[in-house]
């Protein structure tokens, strides 16, 4: 039988395995960085638990209150609205569409029963 000729294939040169390792360190640099960084950029002012919940606090009271002042424009709003409907209907001397002509002379309503 005839040989079969084969080719020896290395795995990796030294070159590609230097590349490897080395974009490996550079991760764990930017990682090490980036979580410095983090611990560094916290406020001063919630360096204690007190501190950070009287901030909490006084912004949930911020919250509250624009929330209260927004609430009560639409309610003010509303109720201006449904004013100048009430006042731009017919004046209260008119007769109003149910009256007669002879009910708004006498001032008197029929019984609807009749």
């Amino acid at each position: 039988m005839a040989e079969i000729k084969t080719r020896d294939v290395v795995s990796g040169t030294i070159k590609v395995l230097n590349r490897s390792t080395v974009a490996g360190q550079r991760m764990k640099d930017a990682y090490v960085q980036a979580r410095e960084k983090a611990e560094h950029s916290t406020c001063s002012s919630e360096s204690s638990g007190e501190e950070s919940a009287a901030d909490q606090i006084q912004d949930g009271a911020a919250v509250i209150a624009q929330e209260t002042v927004y609430q009560m424009d639409i309610l003010g709003r509303q109720l201006l609205r449904s004013r100048r409907q009430t006042n731009s209907s017919t004046p209260i001397d008119a007769p109003q569409p149910h009256q007669t002509q002879c009910t708004a002379a006498c001032g008197k309503q029929r019984n609807p029963s009749f």
